[in-house]
């Protein structure tokens, strides 16, 4: 997991700092959510026999509406009129998630 940290610190603007990662898919693909002090990302995995990252969703915490756990592994982000379902994976249950997107979006609700 410590490459996907590296390449996010290479992508993202340097005033954001990695707080968590979670494994999970997004559309079908696996990948990391990836919850920086500025907003969420998620990072779909592609690669064979070595692992390579591309970031295919990045929403400022201000942008979000709402953040709700449908299942123990499921959780639901609405944006605006859009809303974007994740799957965790792994031992992590969705609602951790949840209350860290809450945690670090709450400053930047107006």
């Amino acid at each position: 997991m410590a490459n996907i940290v590296d390449l996010v610190k290479k992508e993202l603007d340097p005033a954001d700092q990695v707080k968590h990662q979670y494994r999970a898919l997004y559309n079908r693909k696996e990948g990391f959510i990836v919850l920086t002090n500025n907003r969420l990302t998620f990072w779909e995995q592609g690669g064979f026999f070595r692992p390579s990252y591309r970031m295919t969703l990045d929403i400022p915490y201000e942008k979000i509406n709402t953040v709700t756990t449908t299942a123990s592994h499921a959780l639901d982000i609405e944006v605006e009129a859009e809303k974007y379902n994740f799957t965790s994976l792994g031992e992590t249950n969705a609602q951790v998630i949840t209350e860290e997107i809450r945690a670090l979006s709450a400053p930047h609700q107006g």
